[in-house]
């Protein structure tokens, strides 16, 4: 019965051992980042960026100022339609691999580009050449999608002239009801 076990033991053990190798680190990883001047978050996030690219060698950090230079500014709405990102009223703004983080959120970065370091992440640049080789092939499907965009506004507009319109019909309903209640009670 040892016997059995021992040699059962032999052949799992290199198994295990050999399943279990460690990610590589070896791989490079682009970050653009989006970040203005002005901003509290920014200025947290830069330096800690920095600081990652420094002690790294397989980081490539590329920053964009946003609110000062309008290329960047540009560049910062190109790259949030590759990401399917809409909501441009935030910085800073990392893409990283096929990701973004908007905001200030270190941890949820930090996870992102060890993943990136371990695995073979696309460039954000990259992806946004996929989405602009996207967008040139198949412009029905990006026309629907600002289809979609134009029918909410749309909407939104109908629903605010309504409400507007039942407010002054309200408004004026109640003159004619208290003029005619006054008319009442003074005859």
């Amino acid at each position: 019965m040892r016997k059995y076990i021992v040699t059962i033991l032999l052949f799992i053990i290199p198994t295990i051992v050999f399943a279990q190798e460690e990610p590589t680190t070896n791989n490079k990883v682009d970050i653009y980042y989006f970040y203005s001047n002005n901003c509290q978050y920014s200025a947290k996030m830069t330096p800690l960026l920095e600081d990652l690219a420094i002690k790294n060698g397989n980081i490539n950090l590329r920053k964009f100022e946003v609110s000062e230079n309008e290329t960047n500014a540009d560049l910062y709405r190109i790259m949030a339609g590759a990401y399917g990102n809409i909501t441009l009223d935030e910085v800073p703004l990392i893409y990283i691999g096929g990701w973004y983080v908007q905001g200030y959120d270190p941890e949820k970065a930090a996870v992102y580009i060890d993943y990136c370091l371990a695995a073979n992440c696309v460039s954000p640049l990259d992806r946004l050449k996929q989405y602009q080789e996207y967008v040139k092939n198949n412009p029905e499907v990006v026309s629907k999608e600002r289809d979609w965009v134009n029918i909410i506004v749309g909407w939104t507009v109908i629903v605010l002239i309504l409400l507007l319109f039942l407010w002054l019909f309200i408004r004026l309903f109640s003159k004619i009801f208290n003029g005619i209640k006054n008319a009442n009670k003074k005859g």
